[in-house]
């Protein structure tokens, strides 16, 4: 799971290393991290009360450092060490000012249960750091804001508040299954027999969409400046096994190499 920060955060990270199981200090540690723009950073192990830059320990194994994390975009950084303990950690975090004001209109825990309701899996399957990450819960937020500009005084009224989330859900559960159905992370295995076709389900969610934030413009009617995405669901171009309907087949399988 990717985390997310907001530009100027100090972002934690930390490093164990052991040998045979048992915590052991490397020779030496050293943390090297990338920001965004390229620029690449290395620290060497600092006494604890040092500078704030460095690596610091912790405890026997257990190392440390706070990345002063303040341009936007994708952050990777690596510690490694050195006998008589060699090893490495590494990973990435993204760094984005959508996380100050990460939702606004989803109201949590409801609107995150009603996602999962209208998708018909459980928080192991889909968990409320999911549906916040920037290219589903904000992402959508994002889209209706632009659609209804008076967006916040729309929330100030309690039955149109209503329509308003209904809006935003129906787009999150959307993108989650389009997602599913591009061979994405967001695990919408279904049990049931015949299994759901996603493809269809996402353009139900879009439809519905649609017509709760028709009730909350002045027209009444969906928005014209919003088009079904109906040419993002092409599906891969084969299928697992014999099945010969791909939107039967979950996960779906997709091509190695484009026809």
């Amino acid at each position: 799971m990717t985390d997310i920060y907001a530009p100027g955060e100090a972002v934690h990270v930390t490093a164990a290393f052991s040998v045979n199981g048992a915590p052991t200090d490397p020779g030496s540690v050293v943390l090297t991290f990338q920001a965004p723009d390229g620029t690449i950073t290395r620290w060497d192990q600092s006494p604890f009360f040092g500078p704030a830059g460095g690596v610091k320990k912790a405890g026997v194994g257990s190392y440390y450092a706070d990345i002063p994390a303040d341009t936007e975009g994708p952050w990777a950084y690596r510690f490694v060490g050195t006998d008589p303990a060699p090893g490495s950690a590494e990973g990435w975090f993204l760094v984005t000012t959508r996380i100050v004001s990460m939702l606004d209109i989803l109201i949590r825990p409801m609107d995150y249960d009603a996602i999962r309701a209208m998708l018909g899996v459980t928080e192991v399957d889909v968990e409320d750091s999911i549906i916040e990450l920037p290219s589903y819960g904000p992402y959508i937020e994002a889209r209706v804001k632009g659609l209804v500009p008076d967006w916040s005084t729309v929330m100030a009224d309690p039955d149109m508040a209503l329509f308003l989330r209904a809006a935003v859900r129906y787009g999150v559960a959307a993108e989650l299954a389009e997602s599913y159905v591009k061979g994405g992370t967001v695990s919408l295995v279904h049990r049931e027999e015949p299994r759901r076709n996603w493809s269809e389900w996402a353009r139900i969610f879009w439809t519905r969409y649609e017509e709760a934030l028709a009730r909350v413009t002045t027209s009444g009617v969906p928005d014209d400046d919003y088009d079904l995405p109906t040419g993002l669901l092409t599906g891969p171009t084969r299928s697992r096994g014999t099945a010969a309907d791909w939107t039967g087949v979950y996960p779906p399988v997709w091509p190695e190499t484009p026809v």
